[in-house]
C-alpha cells in the first residue's frame, strides 16, 4: 500500500489517479526511508519506479526522493 497522510493506494494505479488531482507545479516528495524493499511491490525496480516518475512529470507534479539516512 501507498500512504499519503491519511489516504492508503492499494495499487499504482490508484496512487496514479490521486497524484493526477495535485495541480501541476507542485512537488510531491516520496520519503523512502520508511520503505521496505519488496520484489511484489509494483513500484520495486528501476523500470517501474521511472515509469511513475515519467508520469508525474506528464501532469507537470516534480516528484523529489527523500534520502534514506
Amino acid at each position: 500500500a501507498y500512504v499519503i497522510g491519511f489516504s492508503a493506494f492499494k495499487t499504482v494505479e490508484g496512487l496514479k489517479g490521486w497524484v493526477s488531482q495535485i495541480p501541476a507545479g507542485n512537488i510531491l516528495r516520496w520519503d523512502r526511508s520508511s520503505d521496505i524493499p519488496i520484489a511484489t511491490d509494483p513500484l520495486y525496480g528501476k523500470e517501474a519506479t521511472e515509469d511513475f516518475v515519467r508520469f508525474c512529470e506528464e501532469k507537470g507534479i516534480q516528484l523529489e526522493f527523500v534520502p534514506r539516512p
